[in-house]
């Protein structure tokens, strides 16, 4: 047997000193056969391998990039077949790194999760990471970057030669440092969405159909179909918050099959649920646990407010804090440079577009809750002072 996992078995992704379980373009991690293949007690090991930020197409100065136009005449893939028959052909693009670039990359080597020791994995020696390449070749002033069309039918563009996995601000300003890249949008990451345990794609009904239904979007069907779901919701919450089970009444041979350990004291079962290894179902089989919901949409919601409410509440507590000081004055004279732990490039677009309040300098792009937590310590220092 050929299982051909690619880099979902147990697939970690590093974003600078972030991390978190997926597999390619933000698909799920491989996690249960990973288990299962380490049960057999099979050889295992841990490889990892880089990819670049993929950028729109339609933002990069081609003007200033030399063309690598393709094959001439156009190769066929048989012998049987015809050139008539070969797609569309589109050229790759060719610019390069320069010392500005090289300066932005070793600024962020200390949030690099190769160079902090987080990432363990063996690299492939064929395709080094960007900071790796002027890590070893420090003697280099440029390295060459192929601009390659993911498609026929998509502006997306992979930069072939800056594979990394630096932070965010890093890579945005290693990009806009390149010739032909300066202004990029540059393919936005859900983990870089602002408040984004709070805005997700499995509640995004839940955040907008009534907003929707106030402006006359959602019709009758639909918004008799939410209220369902939400209140199913609501009601199957408030069921597992207010049911107890006592460890007196549990057999143990109960509790070590759903929870993996006896159960030392009286629990509800929301606060069982909020284990990691703890499912909706599987809670469900314990006994006096009552009978639950089949809907699967109602259950992925009530594991996903049970798992992640502390989180949650947290990131509401934020949004909160951050609305109170929409209004805050920055002031005139402030130099961004002396604002400890800003990245090289919100300090420059800070200092560049001068934001009159706290509220203005969050909506600016590249501008992170975290910079404007840092700001908002480094005002409160200055008035201190």
């Amino acid at each position: 047997m050929v299982l051909t996992a690619g880099t979902f078995l147990n697939g970690l992704v590093h974003v600078g000193l972030a991390n978190y379980r997926a597999g390619r373009f933000g698909d799920p991690p491989a996690t249960s056969l990973a288990e299962r293949l380490k049960e057999l007690r099979l050889p295992v090991g841990r490889l990892k391998t880089g990819t670049p930020p993929r950028l729109d197409g339609r933002s990069i100065d081609y003007s200033a990039l030399q063309a690598q136009p393709g094959d001439d005449p156009v190769p066929v893939f048989s012998f049987m077949g015809t050139r008539s028959q070969h797609p569309r052909q589109v050229p790759c693009w060719i610019t390069h790194t320069n010392c500005r670039t090289h300066e932005i990359i070793r600024s962020g080597l200390d949030r690099s999760p190769m160079f902090t020791g987080v990432i363990e994995g063996v690299g492939p020696r064929y395709c080094p990471s960007i900071e790796d390449k002027i890590h070893r070749f420090s003697g280099k002033q440029s390295h060459q970057i192929f601009l390659e069309p993911e498609g026929l039918t998509t502006h997306e563009i992979y930069p072939q030669g800056i594979s990394t996995s630096l932070p965010f601000d890093i890579q945005l300003a290693l990009v806009r440092s390149i010739r032909g890249l300066e202004h990029e949008p540059y393919r936005m990451f859900t983990s870089r969405a602002e408040y984004r345990l709070s805005l997700r794609e499995d509640n995004a009904d839940l955040r907008l159909t009534e907003t929707g239904r106030g402006l006359g979007l959602v019709d009758d069907q639909r918004w008799d179909a939410f209220n369902r779901k939400r209140d199913a919701v609501a009601l199957e919450t408030e069921r597992l918050k207010a049911t107890w089970v006592n460890p007196r009444q549990l057999p143990e041979a109960d509790a070590l099959r759903v929870l993996g350990q006896p159960m030392e004291r009286e629990y509800r079962l929301f606060d069982l649920l909020r284990r990691p290894e703890v499912s909706y179902t599987s809670l469900l089989t314990l006994p006096a646990a009552g009978e639950g919901v089949a809907d699967r949409e109602v259950i992925e919601q009530v594991e996903i407010q049970a798992k992640y409410q502390g989180y949650i509440e947290r990131q509401r507590d934020e949004i909160e804090k951050s609305l109170a000081h929409e209004l805050l004055r920055l002031p005139a004279d402030i130099d961004y440079a002396q604002v400890h732990g800003l990245s090289f490039e919100v300090r420059q677009k800070l200092a560049q577009m001068r934001p009159q309040t706290l509220g203005q300098a969050s909506r600016l792009q590249g501008v992170t809750p975290a910079a404007i937590s840092l700001l908002l310590v480094h005002l409160k220092r200055r008035k201190a002072a």
